[in-house]
Formats: C-alpha cells, structure tokens, sequence
C-alpha cells in the first residue's frame, strides 16, 4: 500500500509540475509567435525501424528547411508503465507531400511506444508530437543535425530498456553490428528505382539503372565469397527510404552498402566519393535514460560510426583503384562525411558510395559501360572483403 500511495504522490507532482511547464511553455510560444520572421517548412519526416531485440529499437526523423525550435509541452506520469512527452515545433508549416508521411508514421504501431505528429493551427501555428511510451520497456533521447542537402534534422532514437537492464547486470559487449565476427550478412541498397528514376540525363540515361546494374554485379560477387547479401530492391520498382532501412535492420544486417551515381550544376565536376556518418555530427539535447544508460548508448553509436568510417575508407580506396585500371584519369574525391537519410536510418554500419557524376560527359559515357561498371562492383567488393579481413585481425 505503501509503494503505491507513493506512486498516486509522484504522479499528482509530476502532473502538477507539467502544468506549470506548459503555462510557462505557453507564455515563451506567445513570444516566439509575436517575433518578426517567416514560418519554417517540415519537409519530410520518416520512421526508421528496427527489431524489438535491438539496441536501438527506432529513430523518428524530422527535416526542416530551418533550424527548428523545439519545446517539451507536457510530460506527465500517468503510471509505471505509462509515461507521456508531448513536443512541439511552433511556426512551422508542413508541406503537402508530407501530410502522407506523417500518416504513415502514426499509422505504425510498437508493443511499447505509440507515436502520434498533429500539424496544428491555434493557438500558434506548429507541429505537435506526442510520445507515449513503457519507460520500463522504453528510452528515449534526440539529437539535432544538419543534413547532406543543410536541411536541419532532429533525431528520436528508441532505446531496449530491457536490454540496457541486461547489460548492466552481465556487462555484456553491446556492439554486436560494429565487429563482424566470419563473413558479414550485407545489405545492397540500389539508389532509386521505379517512379523515382533519380538523376536523368537526356532522357534516357536513369540514375536508377545504373546503380541496379552495379547493385546486382556486387551481389553476385559477394555471395561468390559465401556472404549473405540481401537486396532492397532487386529490379525496377520504387521503395521508400525508410522501408529500405526498415527492410536492412530487420533482415540482420551487419553492413549497409548504398550505391548513388552524383550530379552538379557544373558539367566539369567528377570523381568518386564515399559518405558516412560520424558521432560529431549530431548534438544531443535530450536522453530520458539516467547517464549510465546514456554513456553505453553513446558508445554503442560512436562504435558503429568508427566501424562505417572503416568501411568507407576500405571501399572507397578500392573502388578509385580498380576504375583506375580502365580509366587512370578517374578523380578521386575522398571519403566525406555527412548525414544522408539513409545512413540514419540503417542501425549498423553503413556508408554511401556516388560513383560517378552523371551531369560530366566523361564519366557518363564510362558509367553506362559494362566493364566500367563490373569495376566498380569489384572495387567495392575488394573493400567490403578488406575491412571484414582488418576487423578479424583486431578482434
């Protein structure tokens, strides 16, 4: 009786406490609304998941034409298993196309955690966004970013509570994608496909058709080795970002490989460059887990984004030599780093590799060629095949 007298306390303060939250929440929004300045624009937002026996279980990943702001309106208690953070982004607008994608975000259910993103008009013009969550089962932090493309990001990332309770208790190695262990299961994530043709270049040159040709040609190389490779697409039909993720983490995926062909405004731009994320480029604003959860989770992040780094650098080293032997003057344009959708999304090491730029007459002609494009596939295998050697070595 005792224990649960003690909850009803702490549930009536946290309650009374969020009340006075939104009052002054309220009061800071009615000043930010009287402030001189245009609307901010929410270009997409995209739920990426996972297995329920992950680490990270998910992330919910908002794009902004600017930086947002964010406020948290509401939490409140309303029992052990049951907890509820409302966030919102005020004076910001969503754009048509995205109305569907925050439909199929609230349309997505978990065992543990219901989302819910309400476009809203009064008092103040923003975008609400409600977590109910098992803070039992369930953590949850974010992080802000800019994107490849310098739109402004915010990530929720869903933590296994149950997992960190586990790990704390065995002291368990949480990095069971960083290190590959044997031959790795690989996703190949062909750029593109179906309606979304990608680049198009005189009509008849897809961006899409490319980067399948070079998908399945790596595919084929691989499973040669004995590695499980697993295909987001596999002809021309269109997916959708967060299912090719979705599709990577849920299939087991120990590396994430996605295959891009580039493009400029200036025809003499070319070369080969390889994309991958790393742990400076997000800020962290918010974990709801206390600081030794918070430490493991970090680490099991800047562990994955070492390993992507590794990766990159294998397969882009690769890839620039073995064109190199059709084509000695191939540009090489380093490994970069920067956070695309799709490395988000993918919860394991992953990188982005843009072959070529389609928009340079030469390299056009050289990446509708077939041997050109089996150089690539090799290069990339050669990396892929490096990395698992040198990971092997280290473990």
């Amino acid at each position: 009786m005792k224990v649960k007298k003690k909850i009803q306390l702490m549930s009536i303060f946290l309650t009374i406490w969020s009340h006075c939250l939104v009052m002054n929440q309220k009061q800071e929004l009615i000043d930010v609304a009287k402030a001189p300045g245009k609307l901010n624009q929410l270009n997409k937002v995209n739920h990426h998941k996972n297995k329920e026996t992950a680490l990270e279980l998910s992330n919910v990943i908002f794009y902004f034409e600017q930086d947002p702001i964010i406020n948290l309106m509401q939490q409140v208690v309303y029992a052990p298993d049951r907890e509820e953070h409302v966030f919102f982004f005020p004076m910001t607008e969503v754009k048509s196309n995205v109305q569907q994608m925050i439909a199929k975000v609230n349309s997505e259910t978990s065992a543990w955690y219901t989302l819910h993103i309400e476009p809203v008009i009064k008092p103040i013009k923003g975008v609400k966004f409600v977590i109910q969550y098992n803070p039992q089962k369930v953590g949850f932090s974010y992080d802000t970013f800019d994107t490849i493309s310098m739109q402004k990001g915010i990530v929720f990332r869903f933590h296994n509570q149950a997992l960190l309770k586990t790990i704390r208790k065995k002291g368990r190695d949480i990095l069971n994608t960083a290190h590959v262990s044997g031959l790795p299961r690989i996703v190949i994530d062909s750029g593109h496909g179906g309606g979304d043709f990608g680049a198009v270049i005189c009509d008849t040159i897809c961006e899409k058709n490319i980067c399948l040709s070079i998908g399945l040609q790596l595919a084929q190389l691989l499973r040669e080795e004995g590695v499980v490779v697993f295909l987001t697409r596999d002809g021309d039909y269109q997916v959708a970002l967060e299912d090719r993720t979705s599709f990577a983490n849920q299939s087991d995926g120990d590396l994430f490989i996605s295959i891009h062909a580039n493009t400029a405004s200036q025809s003499s731009a070319a070369g080969i460059e390889t994309y991958c994320i790393t742990d400076d480029l997000f800020k962290k604003k918010m974990c709801s887990v206390d600081q030794s959860d918070d430490s493991l989770l970090n680490k099991a992040l800047s562990d994955r984004y070492a390993s992507s780094n590794l990766l990159a650098y294998a397969v882009h080293t690769h890839v620039v030599n073995s064109v190199r032997k059709l084509e000695p003057k191939a540009v090489d344009r380093h490994v970069k780093h920067a956070v695309s959708q799709v490395l988000t999304g993918a919860m394991m090491p992953a990188i982005l590799v843009e072959v070529g730029f389609l928009t340079n007459k030469d390299e056009v002609q050289h990446l509708q060629d077939p041997p050109y494009q089996q150089k690539i596939a090799q290069g990339i295998h050669d990396g892929v095949m490096a990395y698992v050697a040198n990971v092997e070595q280290r473990v």
